[in-house]
């Protein structure tokens, strides 16, 4: 089974994916944005327990996914791995693979694009078509979205919250 590409899961009047530049706004650093939405804006785990948390960006590929997923199994070490949509196009085995080792996905975007740097739909498209490439490869939408390069403005954080998702960032 193939994942379907983004010509074929996307209605005839969807926007293009592309990065247009969004006007300037209110901008909030995201140690603000971070202060403000602290329950949906995740820069670490709680401070008390003394655990790691491994995620590896801009999955897959094919040629490291694949290896750090022979040393998680080996070692018995369970990952968090943020997948780009385009990527997953692209080595739909290689995500299946992710899912059936019990690792976690979260949704790191179409395209690897700077989010803060598009128009709203632009941006809601980079999200929902990486929701839908993963609902058809391991049957479900993350919950989790790791924004490329670690930026995200506020108006696009209050929608992803606003669709019940948790953004982790890292520290």
């Amino acid at each position: 089974c193939q994942s379907p590409s983004s010509a074929q899961i996307l209605p005839p009047h969807a926007p293009a994916v592309q990065n247009t530049p969004h006007p300037a706004s209110h901008a909030s650093t995201l140690a603000e944005l971070h202060r403000k939405y602290h329950s949906n804006f995740i820069l670490h785990g709680p401070e008390e327990r003394r655990e790691v948390a491994l995620s590896f960006d801009n999955a897959p590929d094919s040629k490291y996914t694949a290896q750090i997923l022979d040393v998680l199994k080996r070692e018995h070490v369970k990952a968090t791995f943020f997948i780009v949509g385009r990527r997953a196009e692209q080595y739909p085995q290689m995500v299946r693979r992710i899912q059936q080792e019990g690792h976690a996905i979260g949704n790191h975007s179409y395209s690897h694009a700077n989010l803060p740097k598009l128009k709203g739909t632009a941006f809601r498209r980079q999200i929902w078509l990486t929701d839908q490439i993963l609902q058809h490869l391991v049957g479900y939408q993350p919950v989790i979205v790791r924004p490329p390069y670690g930026n995200v403005n506020e108006p696009q954080l209050r929608w992803l919250i606003g669709k019940h998702r948790k953004i982790v960032n890292w520290n």
